[in-house]
């Protein structure tokens, strides 16, 4: 009887909540929304995982869930949406969220690179468990008949997600030189990727593209997950809020050293405001910015917190470390004028733009393309002495860099784990 009495009281209770949230919008402009309130899970960052973390958490009616995010509403904002545009939203200040500045490229890691994870005492992080829950975020479509005629594509629709809420393809691109390029690459040694999301990505293939082949517009965490749910009344997301630090419950008259989190300080249009978290608070704000917080919240490496005056409650010295970035540089090009590239250089004229943003509407055009061509190879697979001799520089200078004292716990073997493809070598050889 009192069990049954309990689960009333917190029913009546959780429906109070949501029924006082739901004089809310969903999508937030006022911080009074958020200032001084409470709710269930309070999640910092409304970026790829943030959103899909919301949308799904509020599944449950009887829970409430705020959103902060640093960036603004850009859900229909054709900068982001279109994908012939990838690259102004780079450097837009407004876009923030990964899956609305990816260059449209939907790609999964290789198989052995999650497997590292569990291998580092992550339980549950392998190639498996990976695959089958990522496979439930995506609904794959195969490339319209216009693309698979002027391109041999190949995938495996058992690798493919069918139901889920992000939308991705094939998209039309400049299959004349993503041909070119096919070809040099096998010619070199390379091995032909039939379908890239099986976990084997080291070799040549053809990617998709989150992007929603009947609308041509791009199938982000905002426009998947939150867009169909904007009537939900126990989800509150707050644009344009800066998350500065966690903060802690108080610790009064309790003798553990456990850190409970519970809300956080958050600016909004120049004021600080804290919102309250009744169960978790969720870190989402990406590779970055979260260790910022941690550390704005006195959770690192002491001599740092100490440089900025920050008090020190955790002392954890691998936030804010090992940032590992990847290398980008571009190559120009002259093509054959003879040959009809449709390339992305039509888009440097505006009357061309005007008419490809009319033909996007009409589900045609330039507006469409993708970045289609990858390729994928360890050092170890070239056969040029001076690749062999930059990996024995890398390898040196990694050995070097363990012996050092005060080396984070877990990274030493985390290096080891990074370098032993290299040693193993399973690629095949190529030509420089």
């Amino acid at each position: 009887m009192g069990t049954t009495l309990q689960y009333k009281n917190d029913y009546i209770k959780a429906y109070i909540r949501v029924t006082r949230l739901g004089l809310l919008n969903m999508i937030s402009t006022s911080s009074a929304d958020l200032s001084g309130q409470t709710f269930d899970f309070v999640i910092a960052g409304g970026g790829t995982a943030g959103l899909a973390l919301a949308v799904r958490l509020s599944e449950d009616q009887s829970v409430t869930v705020a959103v902060l995010e640093a960036g603004g509403d850009n859900i229909d904002d054709p900068t982001v949406a279109l994908p012939g545009q990838y690259g102004l939203a780079m450097t837009n200040p407004k876009v923030r969220s990964i899956s609305t500045i990816n260059f449209f490229a939907w790609i999964k890691p290789a198989a052995g690179d999650v497997a590292a994870i569990e291998k580092l005492g992550n339980p549950g992080w392998n190639w498996k468990d990976y695959h089958h829950y990522s496979k439930k975020s995506e609904k794959f479509f195969p490339p319209v008949q216009e693309v698979a005629e002027l391109f041999p594509h190949t995938y495996d629709l058992d690798a493919r997600g069918t139901s889920g809420p992000v939308h991705y393809t094939i998209t039309p691109h400049a299959h004349t030189i993503d041909t070119m390029v096919q070809e040099t690459c096998k010619s070199l040694g390379l091995r032909v990727i039939d379908d890239p999301y099986k976990g084997e990505i080291n070799g040549t293939w053809v990617a998709s593209a989150n992007v929603d082949p009947e609308t041509w517009r791009r199938s982000s965490s905002a426009s998947s997950y939150l867009k169909p749910h904007k009537d939900r009344k126990n989800l509150v997301v707050l644009p344009h809020a800066l998350v500065s630090r966690v903060v802690f419950a108080d610790k009064a008259g309790d003798d553990s050293n456990d850190l409970v989190a519970a809300g956080v300080e958050f600016i909004h249009q120049g004021t600080k405001h804290i919102v309250n978290a009744r169960k978790e608070v969720i870190m989402s704000t990406g590779t970055p910015v979260t260790p910022k917080i941690l550390e704005l919240s006195g959770i690192g490496r002491r001599d740092v917190l100490d440089k900025i005056g920050v008090e020190v409650k955790l002392e954890l010295p691998g936030v804010g470390e090992n940032l590992q970035e990847h290398v980008l540089f571009g190559a120009t090009y002259t093509l054959d004028p003879s040959v009809d590239h449709q390339t992305l250089d039509r888009l440097l004229d505006p009357e061309y733009v005007k008419e490809a943003k009319r033909s996007i509407a009409l589900g045609k055009g330039l507006m469409r393309t993708g970045i289609t061509s990858y390729a994928y190879f360890p050092l170890s697979s070239i056969k040029a002495p001076s690749a062999a001799k930059t990996a024995e520089l890398i390898a040196r200078d990694i050995q070097e860099y363990k012996s050092q004292p005060g080396i984070p716990p877990g990274l030493s073997e985390q290096l080891d784990l990074q370098l032993s493809p290299w040693a193993m070598m399973p690629f095949p050889r190529c030509r420089s």
